[in-house]
């Protein structure tokens, strides 16, 4: 199986455990960003 070969080092592509680290972060940029607009606009709501 590919999956196999990748994680074997066989064959070039990401590993899987990359894939689920990418989506760690990119979950937690996204969280970051929604928290930053509330910021902004309670921001512009108290000035």
């Amino acid at each position: 199986m590919c999956v196999e070969r990748v994680e074997a080092g066989r064959q070039s592509g990401v590993m899987t455990s990359e894939v689920v680290q990418l989506w760690e972060l990119r979950r937690g940029n996204r969280l970051l960003e929604q928290e930053n607009g509330v910021f902004r606009k309670a921001g512009v709501y108290l000035s």
